[in-house]
């Protein structure tokens, strides 16, 4: 089911009373800004079409009723690699609150892919205890698993878009230097010259979302991803840093996959 088939079922679901407690939205490896902008979206629409409210803010962030959950860095000003416990501070309290019209709330819960099992065990424990206003929707942008007792409790949707890339520049001409015996250090090397780490694992993710790869090697991949920053490896020698890019690409590219 395409984004927007998806988004006039659950308005009709809304208009009929009928929202689930807690949603999980999929994604297939490069969907995590469409899947934020899609639920704002879905908000937006909710309260104007649904609930009738005859004033939004113009940044739907911004509405009381809303409660956006992010593992957000302050002092980076960056998504952390894991949520930790007090990212939920604010859903506690937001909680112990009720609209002031009555109206549904909404708690958006990002990259659910990036939930430790200590704070998503904390999480389950705040699902145990639903209540009647708020809905969650979950994103979990990569699609990779979840706490089986996460999953059980949510109604979980395909949210993922196609894409028109049909190869990359860089992984064209590594699928072409890897049939011979271009040794993969030199690649690398080269690519340094180019391409930044960034950009690199940006085409790799690509090129593994338009041909739905086992989902082992996506999960290794954003492994890598979530060490970008940290690793800089592209700022370093060619040397254990990129063990793991090593791993992965040589079983990609060479594995006949």
């Amino acid at each position: 089911m395409s984004p927007e088939l998806l988004l006039e079922k659950l308005l009709r679901s809304g208009s009929k009373e009928r929202l689930a407690h807690f949603y999980i939205f999929q994604g297939r490896g490069l969907d995590s800004e469409a899947q934020k902008e899609w639920a704002k979206t879905f908000v937006r629409r909710y309260w104007s079409e649904i609930e009738k409210r005859k004033t939004l803010p113009k940044d739907i962030l911004n509405d009381s009723d809303l409660l956006w959950v992010r593992p957000w860095d302050e002092e980076e000003q960056d998504l952390r690699d894991e949520y930790v416990v007090a990212d939920l501070k604010a859903l506690t309290t937001f909680l112990g609150y009720r609209s002031l019209g009555g109206q549904r709330r909404f708690v958006v819960l990002e990259e659910m892919h990036r939930l430790s099992a200590t704070v998503a065990n904390r999480m389950l424990k705040i699902l145990e205890e639903p209540h009647g206003d708020v809905t969650y929707l979950g994103l979990n942008p990569m699609g990779v698993k979840l706490l089986p007792t996460i999953e059980s409790r949510a109604l979980s949707h395909a949210l993922a878009w196609p894409t028109k890339i049909l190869s990359t520049p860089l992984v064209t001409e590594l699928q072409t230097k890897m049939q011979g015996d271009y040794p993969l250090t030199r690649f690398l090397e080269d690519a340094k010259k180019s391409w930044s780490l960034e950009d690199l694992l940006k085409q790799l993710l690509a090129y593994e979302q338009q041909n739905d790869g086992p989902i082992a090697l996506k999960q290794e991949l954003l492994t890598l991803v979530k060490g970008r920053q940290k690793a800089q490896i592209f700022n370093q020698g060619a040397g254990p840093q990129l063990q793991g890019l090593y791993v992965y690409l040589t079983h990609r590219f060479r594995s006949g996959r």
